[in-house]
């Protein structure tokens, strides 16, 4: 699994590869079977990730990877059929993971109670241009990911995204009809206007998502949640814009906290478990 890595630098990214995409027992298994013979520095990362799947939560969660697409990930467990569950549907950031290991984050999940469906946006664009090599735009993104996996077939959707995937999951939830959307620190992409991006955007002015719901949003049913620090102006300025352009939203802060990774926060008081089922459950 580490064949092709030459130096400490190829073995770290390697590592932070895994974390974002591993189930839960996969990496478990990871660890086990790879940390002895690793250099420190992926041994050490190892092990930090596996400490925070624990502390997340001391049962191994029973999802089962598929990988529908490089950036489009299905985590599933076999022993409850859909019709009995609900997806969860998550948009990454610019890291591709949501604030935490994928494996950490579905620790959280209660896997008789959730399927969990991931989209990674590796361009940095948030969704914008959809997914490479997947779906050409958020608003086909629902009929581009049916094939793989049936919404219908759930008790109800939910979507939540982190830092630049927040805004996408919110529109999205809209577009997909969810019972629930929720941003975790994350902003309007108006505020990203005038900024470097990487992958260039002609005509954007970042209003693209808002017009793709237009003609739904005064009849959507969608819970919308915004998520920030109570003590950190950036994000509490990234929830006032979302708040500003999809109105029916509520702002939730976070008392006393004043940084951008809401899930650390929470994960170093070991309460990252509880507050993320209080986001997703009813």
């Amino acid at each position: 699994m580490f064949e092709n890595c030459n130096n400490r630098a190829d073995y770290l990214k390697k590592v932070i590869e895994y974390e974002n995409i591993l189930a839960p027992s996969e990496f478990i298994k990871l660890h086990s079977e790879c940390s002895a013979g690793l250099p420190e520095i992926a041994e050490s990362q190892l092990l930090k990730s596996t400490n925070m799947m624990n502390s997340a939560n001391a049962e191994i969660r029973n999802f089962i990877r598929h990988t529908l697409s490089t950036n489009v990930i299905f985590y599933s467990s076999p022993t409850t059929p859909s019709n009995e569950k609900k997806l969860l549907i998550c948009f990454c950031g610019i890291g591709n993971r949501l604030l935490v290991p994928i494996p950490v984050f579905l620790q959280c999940i209660p896997d008789q109670s959730f399927d969990v469906l991931v989209y990674r946006d590796p361009s940095q664009t948030s969704f914008l241009n959809g997914i490479p090599d997947f779906s050409n735009s958020l608003q086909d993104l629902v009929a581009d990911t049916l094939p793989h996996v049936n919404f219908a077939t759930y008790k109800s959707l939910v979507t939540i995204g982190t830092s630049g995937g927040g805004s996408a999951a919110l529109y999205f939830g809209i577009l997909a009809n969810a019972e629930k959307a929720i941003s975790v620190c994350g902003k309007h992409r108006s505020l990203s206007v005038g900024n470097q991006m990487k992958n260039e955007l002609l005509d954007f002015d970042g209003y693209e998502f808002d017009r793709m719901v237009s003609h739904l949003i005064e009849t959507s049913r969608t819970e919308l949640i915004l998520v920030c620090g109570e003590k950190y102006p950036n994000d509490i300025e990234g929830a006032q814009s979302l708040k500003r352009n999809l109105p029916n939203s509520k702002i939730l802060k976070i008392k006393k906290f004043a940084a951008h990774n809401a899930f650390l926060f929470f994960l170093h008081r070991g309460k990252l478990k509880e507050f993320v089922q209080m986001l997703i459950k009813d």
